[in-house]
């Protein structure tokens, strides 16, 4: 328990005076239970727990022993390596508990097809860029609230906190379904640490990247092949994908048609990335890629972009693009199954990592606003 504490802390990049404050105790007794030289008692149990966005059965788990079997999801990640056997387990519980949700609502979940792809090859990439357009019924159209979009398709999509340095992962397995895991948070540039809000276009991407793996590379899922840090065509498969459907061809080609093989302005760069709901780095990878701009141009902008946003990604920090208003369909099953009787306050707190006073305010406030016919 010691040593979990400790990892799911600085998993939040919290000192131990923040969580401290958070659970009502001393930085010493933060300290004291991380050297196992303490034992929390069962409240601060669950305060930690709460603090740390964690179920308390996370906590009390036990560390496997030689003889037992890694309990694991099926995943890629960008960087597995950074991925502790306490996030995985972590979620692993997510995973299990959405499908659970969606099991006892009788929700159909979206499993696109499978279209194993073993070299990179940009032209069957724009063809199944376009069909899932298609599929999501945008055509040629910004997508507008991707994330919203894909999850009324049916992709189940956990916004949730992350280790630095990973964007996001999908997982897929027989019993639960594909699955797409997208960190919400970041570090915050502060003394204090803590987390600040990841920008929702990184978001976006990082979904529809995780989605190109789910149907280029489904059959994969189990081991990785190639050695972390080498130069992995499924990656370079994944980032054009989400590209490709985030930013359709005909259209961007139609927007910059006075600037081929010209430096594009950030300010015109900055309205389209308003408009398709994308980060600058896209719209450029996206215009190399057409052969709008030369790779050679894409370099030298991106360098540009790096020494002028330096703590941002690259990324001017303004515009943002808007925050997804719709309710993450995770939520809104939960709240249908507490309205129906199929699941109690407890358990929905659980799933969701709230307090059950949090489930109920916003129980409230949902049941207040107005449905559709």
């Amino acid at each position: 328990m010691s040593t979990r504490i400790r990892e799911l802390r600085e998993r939040l990049n919290l000192n131990q005076d923040a969580l401290g404050a958070t659970v009502g105790v001393t930085r010493q007794t933060i300290a004291a239970w991380e050297k196992g030289q303490r034992i929390p008692s069962v409240t601060q149990l669950s305060a930690i727990a709460h603090a740390l966005d964690v179920p308390v059965e996370l906590l009390l788990r036990q560390e496997p022993t030689a003889n037992q079997p890694r309990v694991s999801v099926l995943y890629r990640a960008d960087k597995r390596s950074a991925l502790t056997e306490t996030d995985e387990a972590l979620m692993t519980r997510k995973a299990s508990d959405y499908a659970f949700v969606e099991r006892i609502m009788g929700a159909l979940s979206w499993l696109p097809e499978s279209r194993p792809l073993y070299t990179f090859e940009p032209e069957l990439i724009e063809q199944v860029a376009q069909e899932t357009r298609d599929s999501l019924g945008v055509e040629n159209a910004p997508l507008g609230d991707a994330l919203s979009l894909l999850e009324r398709r049916g992709l189940k999509i956990v916004r949730t906190r992350l280790p630095d340095g990973v964007f996001g992962f999908s997982a897929y397995s027989d019993e639960w379904g594909a699955i797409a895991f997208v960190n919400r948070s970041k570090a915050a540039d502060s003394e204090a640490g803590g987390l600040a809000d990841m920008p929702y276009e990184r978001q976006v991407f990082t979904a529809f990247h995780e989605l190109g793996h789910l149907i280029f590379h489904r059959r994969e899922y189990r081991e990785p092949t190639l050695i972390e840090g080498r130069r992995d065509h499924r990656e370079d498969t994944a980032n054009y994908f989400a590209g490709a459907v985030l930013v359709p061809a005909q259209a961007l080609r139609a927007d910059l048609s006075g600037y081929r093989h010209r430096w594009l302005p950030l300010p015109l760069l900055c309205d389209l990335k308003l408009r398709y709901g994308v980060s600058v780095q896209t719209l450029l990878y996206r215009a190399a890629n057409l052969d709008i701009i030369s790779d050679r141009q894409k370099g030298q902008q991106f360098g540009d972009l790096r020494k002028r946003f330096p703590h941002n990604y690259g990324e001017p920090t303004e515009p943002a693009c808007p925050s997804s208003c719709t309710m993450p369909r995770l939520e809104r099953l939960v709240f249908d199954a507490l309205v129906n009787d199929k699941l109690g306050e407890s358990r929905a707190a659980e799933i969701l990592g709230w307090s059950q006073q949090q489930v109920r305010d916003k129980l409230e406030i949902w049941l207040q606003e107005p449905r559709s016919a």
